[in-house]
């Protein structure tokens, strides 16, 4: 028999792809945690080539203890370009606590929403009203919790889109000192001049790292460093510090040495 696994292809499509929807109310919608995340796969006839079952596999226990049900976290989000800020916003990350859809066995759902928007005098155009505009659509997109890994889609709409082409917020279980891993990606269309195009990305898990946020201070972190670069010679470092309690808690990007992008946690509620 041979195995053709759905999440082989979908996996890659689902990390570039996320629904927008105009902004409006999302309710939490909570559902019975699932005992696993796995991947779903069809084993197939040998002689025939016709479907006979599909079962999930690769099973790793499911976690809800930072992405819980109808929580809601805040961030700030701005963007530098050589050293000089020219946008700001903030982000709502709202936790509906159901599956999300496009990968129904691996990822819950997440949803982003931005408000706030400030500008400043040295924008000089780099955030056309065009990519603006994705701004006013709220993104539902998927994150995974389990016993082995925590990953999010970054925030990439609008003018973050160049984050697709940076290392994606991710933790690998259990945490050490030094661990490292890489990972790689395609990216599809719908990225202006990323679009496909493909990353090769390096992780590690620096140390740890005690941290001030607006809601607390001295938050005891982990500090990650990572990197990836894209076929068309760009490059970008990531450095992020993860709780366990409130996940990736700050994040910063650095894009070809020259774009900053920086993202800390506000508040959060229940």
């Amino acid at each position: 028999m041979q195995c053709k696994n759905h999440f082989l292809f979908a996996f890659f499509m689902i990390m570039i792809l996320s629904t927008c929807s105009q902004q409006k109310s999302v309710t939490c919608q909570e559902s019975p945690t699932p005992k696993y995340d796995g991947s779903l796969v069809t084993i197939l006839d040998e002689k025939t080539g016709l479907a006979l079952k599909d079962t999930l596999m690769d099973l790793k226990e499911k976690k809800r203890d930072i992405y819980k049900a109808c929580r809601t976290y805040t961030f700030d989000g701005s963007i530098s370009i050589q050293s000089e800020k020219i946008f700001y916003t903030k982000i709502d990350v709202f936790i509906p606590g159901k599956r999300f859809a496009p990968d129904s066995f691996k990822q819950d759902e997440v949803v982003y929403r931005y408000y706030d928007f400030k500008f400043y005098s040295s924008n000089h155009g780099y955030i056309s009203p065009k990519i603006l505009d994705q701004l006013h659509y709220q993104s539902h997109t998927g994150i995974i919790e389990n016993v082995e890994t925590v990953w999010t889609h970054p925030f990439r709409e609008g003018p973050f889109y160049k984050l697709e082409n940076c290392p994606f917020p991710e933790i690998r279980l259990p945490i050490e000192s030094n661990k490292d891993w890489t990972t790689s990606l395609n990216i599809q269309s719908g990225y202006e001049e990323l679009s496909n195009t493909y990353n090769n990305c390096t992780y590690e898990i620096v140390d740890t790292s005690s941290i001030n946020l607006a809601f607390d201070k001295n938050i005891k972190t982990w500090k990650l460093a990572s990197v990836c670069e894209n076929s068309k010679k760009s490059k970008c470092k990531h450095i992020y510090y993860f709780n366990k309690d409130y996940g990736f808690v700050k994040q910063h990007y650095t894009i070809n040495d020259s774009i900053d992008i920086t993202f800390e946690l506000n508040s959060f509620k229940n």
